[in-house]
């Protein structure tokens, strides 16, 4: 009875904690935006892509032998299998010819059923089934025959959902049923491979609560970062679109979708068919966005049944997009009409205006004339009352800048005595180290902890995090003021757990008084024409005029 409430209880933690998680990110929305920024400028992760593929390059170049280049080109056939398909076949030949060329069996079945899975992928199924029938599974190990029955799963899976009438369907079905028995009887021991397998066919049997509860707690095992989240997270969507629950599927959609772009994966179903939901919810533009960035994927990895699945949705979105955008241009029309309208009356009201401001000014011109000494008594005292303004601003400016030193100095004194006695206390506790290792004739370890810079080093880090901390407590918005005099796009981004950056910094001591680029660069550590380079440098960004730019610096943060 105990362990039924145990079991329980796991139940609902693994189904509600993928919830939790989501929410803490942000939910639905804020996944949703990130997608967006992604499929919008993707550049930073296909970079990540193309250095690993150019690693992956450069040790085929520097292999001595034909082991090292299988190994190079299996590596490079893995990485383009998701993102050009043609040269993962490439590479994937390549490594076939120096399998051969090796004669080691278990080497040639590894690089055939290499070759199977990169053709699976460009849609070449018939090629694909030629060279899986050419490997002796008598022949293969546990693990490489688990490998050969999943392609053979994925390959009649392929086929099941492109073939051209039920009975060739059924068929087909039946064998990746086959294949399917076939990997779990392998993947007992394997609790990784067997909930995916056995998942899916919960879900062919319509016991989709029993699929969930195998893949929910298999899920919050992976690494987020990882390959493995994104397809995971596509599977429990498909769970839950066989249930009907559509807001359930489209969170996990947009986790996959993520998982993909972020992993440089251009051989995606998710991001196609997240835009499909979103389409029938009525976000177009979205939907639009998505699905077109779904089709220049899968036109660059030259995936053919991706580009087909694609271009049977895009142009029913496409046509919603054109009339959407139609609408809304007849709607701006409308708005502008009316504007124009508008407009014309407030000209017409300007006229009448003018004419009855002039009658006006008829009358007070008798006025005017009674009125001069006034007036001139009354420039008199304006003028008496502009040079006591002036004086009381300037005063006032006085006053407040005076504040603000004493606040500065108040602080700044107090911080600088703490670390003076913090600073005292590790000297003396680091001479007394090596007065004891001297006394203790540990010559070595003394000269080494005497050449070794890494003490100044902390220190040096310790009071720079130190000035960031209380500069920052006299300037809380120093970096966000800091940023409003760049110009757009030039902004500073600090990276995760930053304070201030060496930019930052050296602006920070300009807004305490030190402008002295010498006082500066021996305050950070820099030669003097760091220092400068990096003043003219940020000048060079400011939003408005060059020369003010410091002077802008100067009046942050003031009362």
């Amino acid at each position: 009875m105990e362990k039924s409430k145990r079991m329980k209880l796991y139940l609902w933690v693994s189904l509600l904690l993928p919830l939790l998680l989501f929410g803490k990110s942000g939910g639905k929305e804020n996944g949703l935006k990130e997608l967006d920024k992604i499929v919008k400028y993707p550049e930073e992760y296909i970079q990540r892509k193309e250095q690993r593929i150019a690693e992956g390059k450069l040790k085929r170049q520097q292999a001595q032998t034909d082991e090292q280049r299988m190994e190079a080109d299996a590596y490079l056939a893995n990485e383009y299998k998701i993102y050009t398909a043609d040269s993962a076949l490439y590479y994937a030949r390549e490594q076939l010819q120096l399998a051969e060329k090796s004669g080691k069996r278990e080497i040639i079945e590894k690089s055939r059923m290499l070759l199977a899975e990169v053709r699976i992928i460009t849609g070449m199924y018939w090629e694909s089934l030629d060279l899986l029938a050419n490997i002796d599974q008598r022949e293969l190990s546990e693990e490489m025959l688990e490998s050969y029955y999943h392609l053979y799963q994925t390959l009649y899976g392929a086929m099941r959902d492109y073939a051209i009438g039920e009975e060739l369907q059924q068929e087909y079905e039946q064998k990746v049923a086959l294949y399917q028995d076939s990997l779990l009887s392998l993947a007992s021991r394997k609790s990784d491979g067997r909930v995916m397998i056995k998942a899916n066919q919960w879900v062919h049997q319509g016991e989709y609560r029993k699929a969930l509860n195998l893949l929910l707690p298999y899920y919050e095992t992976l690494n987020p970062d990882s390959r493995e989240m994104g397809y995971t997270a596509y599977a429990v969507a498909n769970v839950y679109r066989q249930m009907g629950e559509q807001e359930k599927e489209k969170e996990y959609l947009i986790i996959s979708a993520l998982s993909d772009l972020k992993c440089g994966v251009k051989e995606y179903i998710s991001l196609r068919e997240l835009a499909a939901l979103l389409y029938e919810e009525g976000d177009i533009a979205r939907a639009y966005a998505y699905m077109k960035r779904a089709m220049e994927d899968a036109a660059f990895c030259n995936a053919r049944l991706r580009t087909i699945e694609v271009s049977q949705v895009l142009p029913i979105i496409n046509e919603a997009y054109r009339l959407q955008r139609e609408r809304q241009q007849r709607q701006m029309f409308i708005y502008l009409l009316c504007i124009s309208v508008l407009a014309l009356f407030l000209i017409l009201l300007a006229l009448y205006l003018r004419r009855q401001m002039k009658k006006l000014a008829l009358a007070k011109k008798e006025v005017g004339k009674a009125n001069e000494q006034l007036k001139l008594l009354n420039g008199e005292l304006q003028l008496l009352n502009v040079r006591l303004s002036d004086s009381n601003t300037r005063l006032q400016l006085t006053n407040k800048s005076l504040a603000e030193v004493n606040y500065i100095k108040e602080a700044y004194i107090g911080r600088f005595l703490d670390l003076c006695s913090t600073y005292i206390g590790k000297l003396d506790t680091y001479r007394r180290s090596l007065n004891k290792k001297a006394m203790n004739g540990q010559t070595e370890e003394l000269f080494r902890d005497l050449k070794s810079t890494q003490f100044v080093e902390e220190e040096l880090e310790e009071f720079y995090t130190n000035f960031d901390t209380a500069f920052l407590q006299l300037f809380p918005d120093f970096v966000k003021e800091f940023n409003a005099l760049l110009a757009e796009g030039e902004e500073i981004i600090l990276k995760p757990g930053e304070l201030l950056n060496t930019e930052l910094r050296i602006f920070a001591l300009i807004r305490l008084g030190i402008t002295d680029s010498n006082k500066i660069a021996q305050f950070l550590r820099y030669s003097l024409k760091t220092i400068y380079n990096y003043r003219t440098k940020m000048r060079n960004k400011a939003r408005g005029a060059r020369e003010d730019f410091e002077q802008e610096v100067m009046r942050i943060g003031t009362f």
